[in-house]
Order: structure tokens, then C-alpha cells, then sequence
């Protein structure tokens, strides 16, 4: 049962990175009008996903010598951390500069969701819980930008990022 509460919190923080990458394609429009720097605007996108990437190789030697649950737990608050800190930017160098430092929390995530499953699933079931992390980036590709259009419509475009905090914190609780 412990496992399965394991499996559930990867597939849920994998879906928060996954809506992450992706929500900001119809929303940030609003974010630049509202904060400046159109000359800026590909770096909200490009800074987050150059870290994220960079960084699995060396968050999996990490995972490797100070142990997987830490290094992945402090990914998962460092993702969170700079979440809620991207929705507290006044400018466009803030939120590219809370967008970088989220990237090494989601490289972080990114790469030990897989090392974990691999390490708590049988060879047999590692391609199934593969098949689960596509559809829950299939999911996520799907409805982020309807997710974030209506919240840029009736909330503030904020909420993008502070949304990703509760469930962030109950992805905590089930790792």
C-alpha cells in the first residue's frame, strides 16, 4: 500500500512539472503586459527548460551519493519554493530569475521520478508506470493552457504558479 501511495505522489508532482512547462504557453501574453520586458518574454520559457534538462544527469549522481528520497524531496520544495515565488514577481527579471531557479528543482523531479519507480517497480512494471507518466504529460499538454486561460480570465495570472503549491505539498506527503 505504501508503494501505491509512492507511484500516486510521483504521477502527481510529474503532472504539476508537466502542467508547468506548459500553461504559461497561452498565459503569457497577460504575464508580459502586466510586467514588462517584452524583449524578454522567450526567457520565461527558455531559462526553465535549458536548467531543468541540464541538471537530470547530475541530480541522478546526487540521487546516487546523498540518497534518492533527500535529493528528490529537495527538488520537490526548491520546485515549490520558486513556484510560489514566480507568482510574487514585480518584473520580468524576477520571474526569469524564480523560472531558472524552479528549473533545478524540475530537473530534479524530472529525474528521479524515473529512478524511483525504477527502483520500487519490478523490470515487468517499470513500462507500465512509463505508459502512466505519458498520459499524465498527455493530460497535462491537453489542459494547461485551457487550465490557465481560465484562470488568467477569472483569477489573476499569478494563480498559475500559487496553484501548484497545494498540490505540490500533498505530491510531499504521499513520497
Amino acid at each position: 500500500m505504501r508503494k501505491h501511495f509512492i507511484l500516486f505522489g510521483l504521477l502527481l508532482i510529474q503532472f504539476i512539472v508537466a502542467m508547468d512547462v506548459t500553461i504559461l504557453n497561452t498565459t503569457a501574453p497577460v504575464v508580459v503586459e502586466e510586467l514588462g520586458g517584452m524583449h524578454l518574454y522567450g526567457w520565461v520559457f527558455a531559462i526553465y527548460t535549458l536548467i531543468s534538462t541540464v541538471l537530470v544527469p547530475i541530480f541522478g549522481k546526487f540521487s546516487d551519493r546523498f540518497g534518492r528520497k533527500k535529493i528528490f524531496l529537495i527538488s520537490i520544495i526548491v520546485f515549490l519554493l520558486f513556484s510560489l515565488m514566480c507568482g510574487l514577481a514585480s518584473s520580468m527579471e524576477q520571474l526569469i530569475i524564480y523560472r531558472a531557479l524552479k528549473g533545478v528543482g524540475a530537473g530534479g523531479i524530472n529525474a528521479l521520478t524515473i529512478v524511483i519507480a525504477s527502483d520500487l517497480l519490478g523490470v515487468e512494471k517499470r513500462a507500465k508506470f512509463q505508459g502512466h507518466l505519458s498520459v499524465v504529460w498527455g493530460i497535462a499538454a491537453f489542459s494547461a493552457p485551457v487550465i490557465g486561460s481560465l484562470i488568467v480570465e477569472y483569477f489573476h495570472w499569478k494563480w498559475i504558479f500559487f496553484v501548484n503549491v497545494p498540490f505540490g505539498v500533498a505530491a510531499l506527503l504521499a513520497v
